[in-house]
């Protein structure tokens, strides 16, 4: 059963997402391909909506840092083998934001036509 984290705050902790299918190791490339079935029909959901308020404290949702060391801390305790320490990993990769407004010269695509031939062949 795959459920919600509840790290980001806008979604409970726990809540169910999927059934898990299958499970197969790569160990050559060290990934594994899980795959899931949805726990909603969604052939046959018209609308879903999920609201959740702030955390039962009043405290505003976690930061994207707070979320990635929470989640650091999480997965060293299920598999502390895999991770170096929280504090080693640093922190996330910033999010690339697109940028606006930028434009290119036009690009040429007609082809280079030949150079004119002089009279007499040459």
């Amino acid at each position: 059963m795959l459920v919600t984290s509840g790290l980001g705050g806008r979604f409970p902790e726990g809540y169910p997402v999927a059934v898990v299918s299958s499970v197969k190791l790569d160990t050559q490339r060290a990934y594994t391909v899980i795959q899931a079935r949805p726990t909603a029909g969604l052939q046959r959901l018209r609308y879903l909506l999920l609201l959740w308020g702030a955390d039962r404290n009043g405290a505003n949702p976690m930061t994207p840092e707070e979320v990635h060391r929470v989640a650091n801390e999480r997965l060293m305790q299920m598999m502390p083998q895999v991770l170096p320490a929280p504090d080693a990993m640093g922190p996330p990769a910033p999010v690339p934001t697109p940028a606006t407004g930028v434009t290119s010269a036009p690009v040429d695509t007609t082809p280079p036509q030949p150079a004119p031939r002089k009279p007499g062949g040459q």
